[in-house]
């Protein structure tokens, strides 16, 4: 699908953060794929989709629901992504879970009220880095070449 450039430009200037992330990560949602390196993403976009899945797995079900469904095969990644994008708070709070994990059978809950009271400043922090990095994002998209 073609993205008009004065859209994409309003979605990194005029929208609201949530707004904007989710239009953003939604016209690359039709390229991912699982097996490829990055999901076949920009290492912006995979960057954000990272932070998004995180942050959705925590929103729903806290850590435990995070390393049910995604093991940690991205954990690293993830920690990477949210260090990139500003939220380093957020990764520590990844690789204490983590951590937890390691030691087996303990509880979340700690971790997960420390990540829960970031959450509100990931969409604004996710908008941030799209803008400081759109020259790498939506390529196909837009139609634009990657040099």
């Amino acid at each position: 699908m073609k993205l008009a450039a004065d859209y994409f430009e309003k979605l990194l200037n005029d929208a609201d953060p949530v707004e904007a992330v989710a239009a953003l990560s939604a016209f690359w949602q039709p390229r991912i794929d699982s097996i490829a390196a990055r999901f076949g993403l920009s290492l912006p976009e995979y960057q954000v989709q990272l932070v998004l899945i995180y942050t959705g797995e925590l929103g729903n079900g806290g850590h435990a629901q995070f390393f049910v469904n995604r093991g940690v095969a991205y954990v690293d990644d993830t920690i990477a992504a949210l260090q990139a994008v500003g939220l380093e708070a957020l990764g520590d709070v990844l690789g204490q879970a983590e951590a937890v994990l390691a030691i087996a059978g303990r509880e979340f809950a700690p971790s997960d009220a420390a990540a829960l009271e970031m959450l509100p400043e990931v969409d604004a922090a996710l908008l941030a880095y799209c803008r400081a990095h759109k020259d790498s994002i939506l390529l196909p998209e837009r139609r634009v070449s990657e040099h």
